[in-house]
């Protein structure tokens, strides 16, 4: 999986999962992120949880629901860039 933020990209371990799929980014010394992604009708939910390495409470940091609004046509050269393709909401906690 490769992941960009904040200016910053990184290339990080990922796992398929019986809902959809998962990943993780290391944050430092004592803390990785761990990102789920569910993938179901249509719909990908994704929710980001901080992790301790040394024990402690996870925490949950950001969660974001993608809904399909159009369907994919950039295989047939059909899309155009502007074209939305999803509805987008997010949270950061």
């Amino acid at each position: 999986m490769r992941g960009y933020t904040g200016g910053q990209s990184g290339t990080f371990p990922w796992s398929i999962t019986p809902t959809g799929f998962a990943w993780e980014v290391p944050a430092g010394p004592q803390l990785t992120v761990h990102y789920d992604i569910t993938l179901k009708d249509g719909i990908w939910h994704e929710v980001g949880t901080r992790v301790p390495k040394a024990g402690g409470q996870d925490v949950m940091i950001f969660e974001m629901t993608l809904k399909r609004v159009a369907r994919h046509r950039l295989a047939a050269g059909r899309h155009h860039p502007a074209e939305r393709l999803f509805h987008f909401k997010s949270k950061i906690v």
